[in-house]
């Protein structure tokens, strides 16, 4: 997918490829879908079926994921479609009848043989609440006798706003990805202080899979200037007394990571004046810059608390600035430790998960 289509449908994008990965697609359904649905098929021969057999015949034809897989001990295959709504779509339960007709079709005319079973499931996660029909039936108000010859078809609904993270973590088992970017999906039109526990689990990952759901949320939220801020970053320190232009500017870096709690410090490039928290991460070629230039140049403008992250050694020091004005003696944690982060209320980062 190009990098406009990302843009201008960062939801769809995201959640093809969190589904691109079989193993999301088996943890997603062990833990997510209904147990008569999970039971009754062989995860171990779930396969991605080619969508673009299905759709370049008909360009209007948009399906998000289409899995082939077998019936438990049977040789039977079924298929499961995937229909992503990021918003209420009133058109949801035709198009997938339109889908089932295309795979149909396809198993007829291209692959000689009968129609498939296919099973539909709708990821939902808008703003709105959800209240379609939950048979396609239900469409059609006639007498009890006739329906019978209707079409109808049923659906399995994951609706993010029926579980809370918590449930969600633990219906992920151990996939913390898979957790993680449903949280995400979750929370994308919620605030960011509303999304404080999906941040929370976002960064136990490792960088990789962090750097994707944090994609989805800079290409998709309303983030607004003061909460969220691409690389470069410019932390920008000033000696002269309120002076905010540039020309006022002695010192600038530019750290790994920032937390700014105070907006009023920040402008389109950085912050004005010393982060609450500034965090390093220590490589071959910045280890003697981190330890002692910038070390004291955070002490000497007030950084309140200074991280420095040794990969290698998987450890973490913490600076704590004292009333004195220096920096106390570091808190030192290893990968087996927790971090709480008083400055962010509860969070607890687990370096066990951030160095994995």
């Amino acid at each position: 997918m190009s990098k406009q289509e990302t843009l201008h449908n960062p939801h769809d994008t995201f959640f093809k490829k969190l589904m691109s990965d079989p193993q999301n697609v088996r943890d997603f359904i062990s833990g997510f879908l209904p147990s008569e649905i999970a039971n009754n098929i062989d995860l171990d021969t779930i396969k991605h079926k080619d969508r673009e057999q299905l759709t370049k015949k008909n360009r209007r034809l948009h399906l998000d994921l289409a899995i082939t897989c077998k019936l438990s001990g049977k040789d039977a295959e079924i298929y499961i479609i995937f229909e992503h709504k990021s918003m209420l779509d009133k058109l949801t339960l035709v198009q997938i009848l339109t889908y089932c007709a295309a795979l149909w079709e396809h198993n007829i005319l291209n692959e000689k043989r009968p129609p498939v079973p296919v099973i539909p499931v709708v990821f939902y996660h808008g703003k709105d609440k959800f209240d379609l029909p939950n048979r396609f039936g239900n469409y059609f108000a006639v007498d009890e006798s006739l329906k019978g010859y209707m079409v109808d078809f049923g659906y399995a609904l994951f609706n993010t706003a029926d579980f809370a993270e918590d449930e969600i973590a633990q219906k992920s088992y151990n996939n913390l990805y898979l957790g993680a970017s449903l949280m995400a999906l979750k929370r994308i039109f919620d605030s960011l202080p509303e999304m404080e526990i999906t941040l929370r689990h976002i960064l136990q990952l490792d960088a990789t899979k962090r750097l994707r759901i944090f994609e989805y949320l800079v290409t998709s939220k309303d983030v607004k200037s003061e909460e969220l801020y691409h690389a470069p970053f410019d932390v920008r320190y000033i000696e002269t007394k309120d002076a905010v232009a540039d020309d006022y500017i002695d010192t600038v870096v530019q750290p790994d990571i920032v937390v700014v709690c105070d907006p009023k410090k920040l402008d389109d490039r950085g912050c004005i004046g010393s982060p609450d928290l500034i965090i390093e991460i220590l490589s071959p070629s910045t280890s003697r810059m981190d330890m002692t230039v910038k070390f004291e140049l955070y002490q000497h403008f007030g950084v309140k608390e200074y991280w420095i992250v040794h990969p290698k050694d998987q450890t973490v020091l913490v600076f704590k600035h004292l009333e004195s004005g220096l920096y106390g003696v570091p808190e030192r944690y290893c990968a087996e430790d927790a971090i709480s982060v008083a400055l962010l209320g509860d969070l607890v980062i687990d370096l066990m998960r951030v160095f994995s």
